[in-house]
Protein backbone atom coordinates (compact mmCIF):
# COMPACT_ATOMS: atom_id res chain seq x y z
CA UNK A 1 0.00 0.00 0.00
CA UNK A 2 1.31 3.29 -1.25
CA UNK A 3 2.21 5.44 2.03
CA UNK A 4 0.47 8.26 0.73
CA UNK A 5 -2.46 6.36 0.73
CA UNK A 6 -4.87 5.41 4.22
CA UNK A 7 -7.25 4.09 5.17
CA UNK A 8 -10.69 6.41 5.80
CA UNK A 9 -11.68 4.25 8.36
CA UNK A 10 -8.14 4.89 10.10
CA UNK A 11 -7.46 7.95 12.63
CA UNK A 12 -5.65 10.72 11.23
CA UNK A 13 -2.24 10.93 12.06
CA UNK A 14 -1.99 13.11 15.16
CA UNK A 15 -5.83 13.59 15.80
CA UNK A 16 -8.31 11.35 17.80
CA UNK A 17 -11.10 9.98 16.22
CA UNK A 18 -14.21 12.15 16.16
CA UNK A 19 -16.88 11.01 18.35
CA UNK A 20 -20.57 10.68 16.46
CA UNK A 21 -22.86 13.78 17.59
CA UNK A 22 -25.61 13.31 19.59
CA UNK A 23 -28.28 14.68 19.12
CA UNK A 24 -30.36 16.30 21.66
CA UNK A 25 -34.17 16.57 21.04
CA UNK A 26 -35.80 19.87 21.48
CA UNK A 27 -37.64 20.84 24.30
CA UNK A 28 -42.02 20.88 23.06
CA UNK A 29 -42.93 24.91 22.77
CA UNK A 30 -44.18 26.33 26.11
CA UNK A 31 -47.93 26.18 25.45
CA UNK A 32 -49.69 29.76 24.97
CA UNK A 33 -50.51 31.82 28.26
CA UNK A 34 -51.96 35.00 28.09
CA UNK A 35 -50.08 38.20 29.03
CA UNK A 36 -51.75 41.21 31.42
CA UNK A 37 -49.92 44.27 31.60
CA UNK A 38 -50.20 46.51 34.79
CA UNK A 39 -49.60 50.13 34.99
CA UNK A 40 -45.96 50.17 34.32
CA UNK A 41 -45.75 47.78 31.67
CA UNK A 42 -44.39 45.42 32.99
CA UNK A 43 -45.69 41.61 32.01
CA UNK A 44 -47.79 39.96 34.54
CA UNK A 45 -48.20 35.48 32.93
CA UNK A 46 -51.48 34.29 34.81
CA UNK A 47 -51.61 30.65 34.73
CA UNK A 48 -54.43 28.67 32.65
CA UNK A 49 -57.14 27.82 34.63
CA UNK A 50 -57.58 23.54 34.83
CA UNK A 51 -61.59 22.93 34.78
CA UNK A 52 -61.96 19.57 36.25
CA UNK A 53 -65.30 17.62 36.47
CA UNK A 54 -66.57 16.01 39.56
CA UNK A 55 -69.08 13.24 39.72
CA UNK A 56 -71.51 14.04 42.99
CA UNK A 57 -72.20 11.13 45.56
CA UNK A 58 -75.98 11.87 44.68
CA UNK A 59 -75.71 11.44 40.60
CA UNK A 60 -73.92 7.73 41.80
CA UNK A 61 -76.15 6.87 44.12
CA UNK A 62 -79.03 7.29 41.54
CA UNK A 63 -77.57 4.75 39.25
CA UNK A 64 -79.58 2.53 41.10
CA UNK A 65 -83.41 2.43 39.82
CA UNK A 66 -85.08 1.56 42.83
CA UNK A 67 -83.34 4.69 44.48
CA UNK A 68 -85.04 7.02 41.42
CA UNK A 69 -88.26 5.36 42.43
CA UNK A 70 -87.87 6.32 45.91
CA UNK A 71 -87.42 9.74 45.41
CA UNK A 72 -90.25 10.04 42.56
CA UNK A 73 -92.43 8.47 45.05
CA UNK A 74 -91.30 10.72 47.97
CA UNK A 75 -91.45 13.72 45.99
CA UNK A 76 -94.91 12.75 44.73
CA UNK A 77 -96.55 11.95 48.32
CA UNK A 78 -94.82 15.86 49.39
CA UNK A 79 -97.00 17.40 46.87
CA UNK A 80 -99.98 15.53 47.55
CA UNK A 81 -99.79 16.10 51.31
CA UNK A 82 -99.64 20.09 50.35
CA UNK A 83 -102.87 20.22 47.95
CA UNK A 84 -104.93 17.72 49.98
CA UNK A 85 -103.98 18.48 54.13
CA UNK A 86 -106.49 20.91 56.24
CA UNK A 87 -103.70 22.02 57.92
CA UNK A 88 -103.03 24.21 54.18
CA UNK A 89 -107.04 25.36 54.12
CA UNK A 90 -107.32 28.92 54.46
CA UNK A 91 -109.23 29.48 58.04
CA UNK A 92 -109.10 32.63 58.41
CA UNK A 93 -109.63 36.32 56.04
CA UNK A 94 -107.29 38.68 57.59
CA UNK A 95 -108.17 42.56 56.09
CA UNK A 96 -105.78 45.06 56.41
CA UNK A 97 -105.28 49.21 55.32
CA UNK A 98 -108.50 51.41 56.68
CA UNK A 99 -110.07 50.84 60.11
CA UNK A 100 -113.31 49.01 59.87
CA UNK A 101 -114.00 47.24 57.15
CA UNK A 102 -116.55 44.63 56.23
CA UNK A 103 -114.74 41.82 56.77
CA UNK A 104 -118.22 39.39 56.97
CA UNK A 105 -119.00 41.04 53.82
CA UNK A 106 -115.30 40.15 52.47
CA UNK A 107 -115.41 36.68 53.77
CA UNK A 108 -119.25 36.12 51.99
CA UNK A 109 -117.94 37.92 48.85
CA UNK A 110 -114.56 35.94 48.82
CA UNK A 111 -116.03 31.88 48.84
CA UNK A 112 -112.82 30.74 49.74
CA UNK A 113 -112.65 29.99 53.06
CA UNK A 114 -112.25 26.51 53.26
CA UNK A 115 -109.83 26.50 49.95
CA UNK A 116 -106.19 24.89 49.93
CA UNK A 117 -104.24 28.07 50.07
CA UNK A 118 -101.92 26.77 47.02
CA UNK A 119 -104.57 26.48 44.83
CA UNK A 120 -106.58 29.35 45.62
CA UNK A 121 -106.98 31.79 42.46
CA UNK A 122 -105.89 35.39 43.54
CA UNK A 123 -107.29 37.13 40.54
CA UNK A 124 -110.43 35.04 40.77
CA UNK A 125 -110.56 36.93 44.31
CA UNK A 126 -109.86 39.56 43.44
CA UNK A 127 -112.65 40.23 40.67
CA UNK A 128 -115.50 38.89 43.33
CA UNK A 129 -113.87 41.20 45.80
CA UNK A 130 -113.83 44.47 43.54
CA UNK A 131 -117.69 43.87 43.25
CA UNK A 132 -117.94 45.50 46.83
CA UNK A 133 -119.31 49.27 45.97
CA UNK A 134 -117.93 50.61 48.62
CA UNK A 135 -114.18 49.52 48.72
CA UNK A 136 -111.07 49.25 46.44
CA UNK A 137 -109.14 46.67 46.22
CA UNK A 138 -105.26 46.60 46.47
CA UNK A 139 -103.84 43.53 46.74
CA UNK A 140 -104.80 39.90 47.81
CA UNK A 141 -102.17 37.25 48.96
CA UNK A 142 -102.10 34.18 50.75
CA UNK A 143 -99.29 33.65 54.44
CA UNK A 144 -98.98 30.20 55.67
CA UNK A 145 -100.16 28.44 56.82
CA UNK A 146 -103.54 28.72 56.48
CA UNK A 147 -104.47 32.72 55.94
CA UNK A 148 -105.54 35.03 53.27
CA UNK A 149 -104.92 39.05 53.72
CA UNK A 150 -106.76 41.61 51.89
CA UNK A 151 -105.50 44.93 51.53
CA UNK A 152 -108.28 47.04 50.97
CA UNK A 153 -109.30 50.98 51.41
CA UNK A 154 -112.70 52.43 51.03
CA UNK A 155 -113.62 54.95 48.38
CA UNK A 156 -114.08 58.43 48.92
CA UNK A 157 -117.75 60.38 48.43
CA UNK A 158 -118.22 62.95 46.20
CA UNK A 159 -121.72 64.00 46.21
CA UNK A 160 -124.97 62.85 47.23
CA UNK A 161 -127.66 61.58 44.96
CA UNK A 162 -131.48 61.06 46.20
CA UNK A 163 -133.70 58.87 44.57
CA UNK A 164 -136.92 57.57 45.02
CA UNK A 165 -136.00 55.29 47.95
CA UNK A 166 -133.47 57.33 49.51
CA UNK A 167 -130.35 59.25 49.39
CA UNK A 168 -126.94 57.47 48.57
CA UNK A 169 -123.43 58.39 48.34
CA UNK A 170 -121.72 58.73 44.41
CA UNK A 171 -117.67 59.04 44.39
CA UNK A 172 -115.90 61.00 41.78
CA UNK A 173 -116.42 57.87 39.16
CA UNK A 174 -120.19 58.32 39.29
CA UNK A 175 -120.79 54.80 41.00
CA UNK A 176 -123.06 54.72 44.28
CA UNK A 177 -121.21 53.39 46.70
CA UNK A 178 -123.75 53.16 50.08
CA UNK A 179 -126.43 54.77 51.53
CA UNK A 180 -125.82 58.65 53.33
CA UNK A 181 -126.68 58.35 56.64
CA UNK A 182 -126.91 61.68 58.68
CA UNK A 183 -126.11 65.54 57.78
CA UNK A 184 -123.35 66.70 55.10
CA UNK A 185 -121.75 68.96 53.48
CA UNK A 186 -122.01 67.43 49.90
CA UNK A 187 -123.75 68.73 47.08
CA UNK A 188 -127.20 66.83 46.72
CA UNK A 189 -128.80 66.01 43.15
CA UNK A 190 -132.13 65.00 43.08
CA UNK A 191 -133.33 62.65 39.97
CA UNK A 192 -136.50 62.87 38.53
CA UNK A 193 -139.54 61.49 40.66
CA UNK A 194 -140.19 57.63 40.10
CA UNK A 195 -136.29 56.85 39.78
CA UNK A 196 -135.05 54.64 41.76
CA UNK A 197 -130.83 54.03 42.98
CA UNK A 198 -129.31 50.82 43.53
CA UNK A 199 -125.74 50.20 44.87
CA UNK A 200 -122.98 49.83 42.61
CA UNK A 201 -124.78 51.71 39.50
CA UNK A 202 -123.48 54.44 37.48
CA UNK A 203 -124.25 58.09 37.61
CA UNK A 204 -124.12 60.66 34.81
CA UNK A 205 -120.19 61.50 35.59
CA UNK A 206 -120.98 64.87 33.04
CA UNK A 207 -123.60 66.31 34.96
CA UNK A 208 -121.37 65.62 38.29
CA UNK A 209 -118.81 67.96 36.76
CA UNK A 210 -121.19 70.66 35.82
CA UNK A 211 -122.33 70.52 39.69
CA UNK A 212 -119.39 71.08 40.43
CA UNK A 213 -118.90 74.08 38.01
CA UNK A 214 -121.55 75.32 39.21
CA UNK A 215 -121.31 75.66 42.89
CA UNK A 216 -117.31 77.21 41.58
CA UNK A 217 -118.86 79.70 39.44
CA UNK A 218 -122.14 81.49 40.53
CA UNK A 219 -121.51 84.31 42.32
CA UNK A 220 -122.26 83.78 46.12
CA UNK A 221 -125.45 86.17 45.87
CA UNK A 222 -127.24 83.57 43.44
CA UNK A 223 -125.47 80.45 45.25
CA UNK A 224 -127.34 81.20 48.53
CA UNK A 225 -130.77 81.53 46.51
CA UNK A 226 -130.61 77.91 45.10
CA UNK A 227 -132.76 75.22 47.19
CA UNK A 228 -131.72 72.07 44.84
CA UNK A 229 -129.84 70.73 41.55
CA UNK A 230 -132.04 68.36 39.70
CA UNK A 231 -130.68 66.28 36.80
CA UNK A 232 -132.65 64.65 33.84
CA UNK A 233 -131.16 62.34 31.14
CA UNK A 234 -132.38 64.36 28.49
CA UNK A 235 -132.10 67.46 29.92
CA UNK A 236 -129.15 67.68 32.37
CA UNK A 237 -128.39 69.96 35.71
CA UNK A 238 -131.30 72.34 36.72
CA UNK A 239 -130.64 74.90 39.70
CA UNK A 240 -133.86 75.94 41.60
CA UNK A 241 -134.81 78.55 43.55
CA UNK A 242 -137.88 77.23 45.59
CA UNK A 243 -141.47 78.25 44.14
CA UNK A 244 -139.91 80.84 41.62
CA UNK A 245 -137.68 79.84 39.15
CA UNK A 246 -135.57 77.03 37.25
CA UNK A 247 -132.36 77.26 35.28
CA UNK A 248 -131.81 74.48 33.09
CA UNK A 249 -127.72 74.23 32.35
CA UNK A 250 -127.51 70.83 30.63
CA UNK A 251 -123.72 69.27 31.35
CA UNK A 252 -122.22 73.00 30.23
CA UNK A 253 -118.82 73.35 32.22
CA UNK A 254 -116.00 76.01 31.87
CA UNK A 255 -115.70 79.02 29.93
CA UNK A 256 -118.77 78.25 28.37
CA UNK A 257 -120.73 77.60 31.64
CA UNK A 258 -119.37 80.96 32.99
CA UNK A 259 -120.48 82.84 29.47
CA UNK A 260 -124.01 81.15 30.39
CA UNK A 261 -124.34 82.07 34.10
CA UNK A 262 -123.24 85.74 33.29
CA UNK A 263 -126.38 85.65 30.70
CA UNK A 264 -128.81 84.45 33.46
CA UNK A 265 -128.23 87.14 35.79
CA UNK A 266 -129.21 89.57 33.54
CA UNK A 267 -131.98 87.93 32.51
CA UNK A 268 -132.61 88.06 36.21
CA UNK A 269 -132.15 91.69 36.39
CA UNK A 270 -134.41 92.23 33.15
CA UNK A 271 -136.80 90.16 33.97
CA UNK A 272 -140.51 91.30 33.33
CA UNK A 273 -139.22 94.18 32.41
CA UNK A 274 -139.61 94.28 28.27
CA UNK A 275 -136.52 93.14 26.89
CA UNK A 276 -137.16 89.97 29.22
CA UNK A 277 -140.63 88.61 29.88
CA UNK A 278 -141.91 87.22 32.80
CA UNK A 279 -140.78 83.46 33.55
CA UNK A 280 -140.45 81.15 35.65
CA UNK A 281 -138.20 78.38 33.46
CA UNK A 282 -135.23 79.18 31.44
CA UNK A 283 -132.73 76.90 29.38
CA UNK A 284 -129.84 78.10 29.32
CA UNK A 285 -128.11 74.67 27.17
CA UNK A 286 -127.90 76.92 23.67
CA UNK A 287 -126.47 80.44 22.98
CA UNK A 288 -129.55 81.69 22.64
CA UNK A 289 -131.49 80.95 25.89
CA UNK A 290 -134.82 79.57 25.84
CA UNK A 291 -137.68 81.10 28.74
CA UNK A 292 -141.48 80.40 29.58
CA UNK A 293 -143.71 81.22 32.55
CA UNK A 294 -144.94 77.82 33.71
CA UNK A 295 -144.68 74.30 32.72
CA UNK A 296 -147.93 74.10 30.02
CA UNK A 297 -146.66 77.40 28.15
CA UNK A 298 -144.64 76.81 25.01
CA UNK A 299 -140.94 78.19 25.28
CA UNK A 300 -139.85 81.89 24.01
CA UNK A 301 -136.12 82.14 22.05
CA UNK A 302 -134.94 85.25 23.58
CA UNK A 303 -132.61 87.36 20.86
CA UNK A 304 -130.03 89.08 22.82
CA UNK A 305 -127.09 90.65 21.70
Amino acid sequence: MDKNSRDPQSPRPGLARPMARRVVPKEAPAPHRPRTHNVRGTVKIVAPTIKTHRVWQWRRALRWPWLRLAVALLSLGSVYVLFTSQAFAIHELQAVGDARLPLRQLEQQCACVGTNIFTVQVDTVRRRLAAIPMLIIDDVYGRLPNRLVVQAHYKQPDMIWRGQNGYFLVDAQGQVIARAVGRTTYPVVTLKRGQRLELGQRMDTAAMATVHDLIRYLPASLRGKISAFNYSPTSGVTIVRHKQWYATFGTLTGTVLQERIIIFQWMLSQRGKGRVPTFNYADLQYSRPYVRRDADWPWDKLWIK
